[in-house]
């Protein structure tokens, strides 16, 4: 009976479905942002505001038996709203289901800022069936969640190699692949990286590849996990105003919950066509730019 009700609803959830917008359309429309990857409420209740978009991660803790249900995902997706499944594809976390298996050659090094996340040779086909193209894939784990898309982290992995044309290449590759399993109608939005297309051969590729960008600490840089004064990145912001100029969203995080900070920062991401998002470092969920 519990596996009965459980289809009902799942049957009931895709059905409602039909006259809902398609996840490029409801990105478009998007206006807000709400990232996070840990301290989950027991069960998701729809924000009042609409059009927004979710970044969670693909289960409650990052572990395989806790993935979220659709029905579950459908609640979010109310009022027109994007889910997006976060995604780590440039490191190897020693926390998700495939790291018991993973051969450990494949691991380059271990990201001292984050224990437990290794930054691997993301272009070898092993990791690629890992991620995509295995019957038992990340990716196809995420879509049969009902997620709309993916959120690509650590795709700045490129630029810690010193042959960064090859790397990048290579990145693009992988992304490729990334784009081909979700289909075209899904959204795939890369985190940071925003220098990448400077060193591919063919820019005009990865901007139709990708539907946006999420940057970090963009305009508040600094050491400090929070509240770290002005300073802007040019550089950034520069590459983020070409991917503006492409057509793809640019989601904007400051890491800030001091008021005067947040409002500056809100009035700058705005005035540049960007959605801007302040919270806390850790990601549990806060926003202070409600």
């Amino acid at each position: 009976m519990k596996y009965l009700n459980y289809l009902t609803i799942f049957i009931l959830c895709f059905s409602c479905t039909s006259n809902r917008p398609d996840p490029r359309v409801r990105l478009k429309n998007s206006s807000k942002l709400y990232y996070q990857l840990q301290n989950y409420p027991q069960s998701f209740k729809p924000y009042e505001e609409s059009g927004g978009t979710y970044v969670i991660d693909y289960s409650r803790t990052g572990a395989d038996d806790l993935q979220w249900f659709p029905d579950e995902l459908e609640v979010l997706k109310s009022k027109g709203n994007l889910v997006l499944s976060y995604f780590s594809i440039g490191e190897a976390e020693n926390y998700r289901f495939y790291y018991k298996n993973l051969d450990k050659s494949l691991i380059i090094k271990e990201n001292p800022s984050w224990p437990g996340n290794f930054v691997v040779k993301y272009w070898d086909p092993s990791w690629l069936d890992i991620l995509v193209t295995g019957k038992k894939s990340y990716l196809g784990k995420i879509l049969t969640q009902g997620f709309d898309g993916v959120y690509l982290d650590i795709v700045d992995a490129f630029w810690g190699f010193k042959d960064k044309k090859k790397s990048a290449e290579r990145m693009l590759t992988l992304l490729k692949e990334i784009r081909k399993k979700i289909g075209k109608d899904r959204v795939l939005i890369v985190q940071n990286a925003s220098s990448i297309y400077h060193y591919l051969k063919n820019k005009e590729e990865f901007f139709k590849v990708i539907d946006g960008i999420g940057s970090e600490s963009t305009f508040f840089h600094g050491k400090k996990d929070m509240n770290n004064k002005y300073n802007p990145q040019k550089y950034v912001l520069d590459n983020l105003d070409v991917f503006k100029s492409q057509g793809k969203k640019v989601f904007t995080i400051e890491y800030v919950n001091q008021k005067n900070l947040v409002e500056k920062f809100v009035e700058l991401s705005t005035k540049r066509g960007f959605v801007p998002l302040a919270t806390d470092k850790a990601l549990k969920g806060k926003i202070f730019n409600k």
